[in-house]
């Protein structure tokens, strides 16, 4: 079955018992240097909402390990989504 078949599947089931804005999550980690001396670790989180979510389906939402957060818009493409993020934000001294 493929993902998009899976994710309607899910999406149908759900639904029917009151779950609504549905999206699969897909994490990665790695480690930015940005404007600091010592790299630091970054969780990036990618949203897909589906294909019924368009023209949103897509957004980013990346944190490092001081707990500063970086996103971007909702975009009908990924890299779109990844291109709007404000990874400025992570550089910011933290509170």
């Amino acid at each position: 079955m493929s993902d998009d078949k899976v994710f309607d599947a899910v999406r149908e089931a759900a639904g029917a018992n009151g779950v609504f804005d549905l999206a699969q999550i897909t994490t990665f980690t790695g480690h930015r240097l940005g404007d600091h001396v010592h790299p630091r670790e970054v969780t990036i989180s990618v949203r897909d909402s589906g294909n019924v979510a368009d023209p949103g389906r897509w957004s980013v939402l990346v944190t490092d390990e001081d707990g500063r957060v970086a996103g971007g818009k909702n975009e009908t493409e990924l890299r779109s989504a990844l291109d709007t993020m404000q990874w400025s934000l992570l550089d910011a001294e933290k509170d």
